[in-house]
């Protein structure tokens, strides 16, 4: 199985606030790469840069680090921590 992540900024339209955005960490698994008919990309969930302290905006310094089945979600200086099967539960900033 190889695992990546994948940067996002969401903008929506957030019920009589506005447009708000959104700054993800979407995870993703390959699973079977070695045989085509079985093989699948799998969404594993996301963490978010929620409470930034730069504000709702967020930064556009983002990367990713894996470590073993830790994720650290890097944005502007700030880092939000999870566990790959269970990135809901995220920590940060930090």
């Amino acid at each position: 199985m190889d695992r990546f992540t994948i940067p996002l900024t969401l903008t929506y339209w957030g019920d009589g606030l506005g447009y708000r955005r959104e700054q993800q960490l979407r995870l993703f698994e390959i699973r079977d790469k070695d045989d085509p008919a079985s093989s699948s990309l799998n969404a594993m969930g996301h963490l978010s840069a929620v409470d930034h302290p730069n504000g709702r905006w967020g930064g556009s310094r983002v990367r990713s680090v894996l470590h073993d089945d830790a994720v650290y979600y890097v944005n502007d200086e700030f880092v939000w921590t999870a566990l790959w099967n269970d990135p809901f539960n995220q920590t940060g900033p930090h």
